[in-house]
């Protein structure tokens, strides 16, 4: 029995680890300091260094806040690092081609393009959005 105990703290303990050095290459990749991190969250420089650096013996509500910032701090940068519009030639085309040059109608264009966001966000299988785009 005590060794199941201790196999399972050791299992917990390594996974909390892992996820740490997730959440450690997560915050790099986003360029965020651990101060930054820290100010965010009224916690310490130091409690945040020990956590990424995977030194938390058990998972608290810092460790998870932690994570969660760093992770989500990596996905805003992605979502950033997509191309601008004006380096699309294919969309470029496609305005030149239906826009009647009023200001009128490139509001309405605005409006229709605006409502298809929601489709860039959804996944088909295969890992392409409907749009036709990969997914990363």
């Amino acid at each position: 029995m005590l060794l199941c105990i201790i196999a399972c703290m050791a299992t917990s303990q390594s996974n909390l680890q892992a996820e740490a050095r997730a959440a450690a290459r997560a915050a790099r990749a986003a360029g965020i300091s651990q101060q930054e991190i820290a100010k965010f969250l009224g916690a310490s420089q130091s409690q945040v260094s020990r956590i990424l650096a995977g030194k938390s013996t058990r998972r608290s509500k810092l460790f998870d806040d932690v994570c969660i910032y760093a992770f989500d701090a990596e996905r805003r940068l992605q979502r950033v690092k997509k191309p601008s519009a004006t380096s699309c030639q294919t969309l470029i085309d496609a305005m030149d081609a239906i826009w009647d040059g009023t200001e009128r109608h490139a509001r309405a264009l605005a409006v229709v393009i605006r409502s298809l966001g929601p489709l860039s966000q959804t996944e088909a299988p295969g890992g392409r959005y409907r749009n036709g785009g990969s997914a990363r």
